[in-house]
């Protein structure tokens, strides 16, 4: 065998629903709903359009014991498809399969080799283009020299290891594997002496506060014991946070231009469904200009009106502000309430750069909060820009709010 190409990927969790906020149009939230069962699907359709010789579920793709009958379904097609393309399907089970077996009442087809994942298990499966080997281990995994006999040592041959460990150092030392499939929602790869570790992370992201870009694996090796290794988009629902450059020169025309390219380039990348957060960055006594005149909502409007005609969608989720700065040198001067509010936002800053501010006080802050790091700048710097960019909105709006009851 001197080529031999696979699929890798994971942690569908298939029946899990993907949770958004409310407010979204009926044709977007059913293909929300619909989405999990679309990335499946899509996840055969690239290893038939690759040709690959197989297909490796590396855990925690369907609990059988949540899902709704439409995800056996599509499950079960998904995998006889592949079975009717001569793909056969390696699969390890994970925290989602322990939970709930696939139903012995429907049976998969003969192509499909499942993996426990609790003791170790050496099977040679059988592929258009030549058998290769398969050794799936539990984490920990009991492995002693006795083992090694199992596999075999012929030159040219392929062995594929199967672990729910995340590292290296989870793995046992076993000689002659050539990839170690992991699982895990966390895409990364390792180099070992032998081959690849490589975990595919999860093909469809339900976590939106990370950009991180939902693909499965297309992995090929050669003969010469080398891996080349391409990630593939099949999400069929994307989360993006879109950056606007707002400048005291900035005019409507040119920030919808440039919200325009941003959308764009997304749907351009990817044929799913977008949910996007518009951040608006820029000077904080621009932003504050820009948040009274109401851009939030101006910005929602256009987005919604704009794409949500025919699918694939994009729906704005939020508008958030990230002021650079504190707010103008020449406001920090003045004699008044917002100079004043200044001096005092860039004394606290002052202090807690300089490590003048009791940390054990603070700490309590932290307790409901593991990413609360008190003793890093950056996070105290991010905060109180934050901080000082609702004080001075507050502050406007008093002084606003001052001047029409002078008037009246």
């Amino acid at each position: 065998m001197d080529r031999f190409s696979f699929l890798h990927t994971g942690d569908l969790w298939l029946g899990q629903p993907i949770r958004v906020g409310g407010g979204l149009p009926p044709a977007l939230a059913a293909r929300i709903l619909e989405a999990p069962r679309e990335t499946l699907k899509r996840i055969a359709q690239v290893a038939i359009a690759e040709n690959v010789d197989l297909v490796i579920f590396s855990g925690n793709m369907i609990d059988c014991s949540q899902v709704a009958p439409a995800d056996l379904d599509v499950f079960w097609k998904v995998c006889d498809s592949l079975a009717q393309n001569e793909i056969p399907v390696v699969w390890m089970a994970g925290e989602a399969e322990a939970k709930g077996p696939w139903p012995v009442e429907l049976p998969l087809p003969s192509s499909v080799g499942m993996f426990s994942g609790r003791e170790i298990e050496q099977r040679q499966v059988s592929t258009r283009n030549g058998p290769v080997q398969i050794l799936a281990c539990p984490c920990p995994c009991p492995w002693d020299p006795t083992h090694q006999a199992w596999l075999p040592h012929t030159p040219g041959q392929l062995v594929i290891g199967l672990s729910r460990g995340q590292s290296v150092e989870e793995l046992p030392h076993v000689i002659g594997i050539g990839y170690w499939a992991l699982g895990g929602n966390c895409r990364k790869t390792e180099a070992h002496p032998q081959g690849v570790i490589h975990a595919a992370g999860p093909p469809l992201t339900r976590d939106f506060s990370s950009e991180e870009l939902p693909t499965v694996t297309v992995a090929e090796w050669t003969a010469q014991r080398r891996f080349a290794l391409r990630e593939v988009s099949v999400g069929a629902v994307r989360h993006a946070i879109l950056t606007l450059v707002i400048s005291a020169e900035t005019q409507w025309p040119g920030l919808s231009s440039q919200l325009v390219q941003e959308v764009e380039s997304r749907r351009a990348s990817s044929n799913a469904d977008w949910l996007v957060s518009i951040k608006l960055q820029g000077p904080a006594d621009v932003l504050v200009r820009w948040k009274r005149e109401r851009l939030e909502e101006e910005l929602l409007q256009f987005v919604q009106g704009r794409y949500i005609q025919e699918p694939p969608y994009v729906w704005p989720t939020e508008v958030t502000w990230d002021p650079l700065d504190f707010g103008p040198e020449e406001w920090l001067k003045e004699n008044s309430y917002r100079g004043e509010f200044l001096r005092q936002v860039n004394t606290a800053y002052e202090e807690i750069c300089t490590g003048n501010l009791d940390f054990e006080t603070l700490n309590v802050l932290a307790e409901s909060d593991e990413d609360f790091d008190v003793k890093n700048p950056q996070f105290w710097e991010e905060m109180i820009r934050q901080a000082a960019f609702h004080g001075l909105e507050m502050l406007a709006d008093l002084s606003s709010s001052a001047k029409r009851e002078t008037q009246a």
